[in-house]
Formats: structure tokens, C-alpha cells, sequence
């Protein structure tokens, strides 16, 4: 798995291939707004390689917050 054009949101990563869990996003966003990035798979199995790649695009939205005068 890897990005091949854009980045994600920061805060963000992708487990690499090879990698426990690979292609796997793990992470908390830590900045609201839109990304597009491209991933890339590649299946190196003999006799063969493939690859395929995904645009995605990812919203991520400001924190929610509440405000009470009284508990």
C-alpha cells in the first residue's frame, strides 16, 4: 500500500505493505477540511505483479463541542 499523489489529513497514516495490518488507516485527524489522495495496491505475487490504484477523497469535519452554563 502507498500514496501515490496527494497526502492524508494529518494525524493520519497507512500501514505499509509488509507491515501488521497493512493498508490499514489508523490515527486521529487533527485538522477539518477536505483530502483527496490516490492509494496504491500492488499484489507482487509471482508470476504476475499487479497493481491497482483508488482516488478517495476524505471530509474530515471540526470537533463537535457543547457549552452548558449548569451541570
Amino acid at each position: 500500500w502507498a500514496i501515490v499523489a496527494g497526502t492524508l489529513p494529518p494525524g493520519l497514516s497507512i500501514a505499509p505493505s509488509g507491515a501488521q495490518g497493512q493498508g490499514q488507516l489508523t490515527g486521529t485527524p487533527t485538522t477539518p477540511g477536505t483530502y483527496n489522495f490516490t492509494l496504491r495496491v500492488t499484489d507482487s505475487a509471482t508470476p504476475t505483479v499487479a497493481t491497482a490504484d483508488r482516488a478517495f477523497s476524505l471530509v474530515v469535519a471540526s470537533a463537535v463541542t457543547a457549552t452548558t452554563t449548569t451541570l
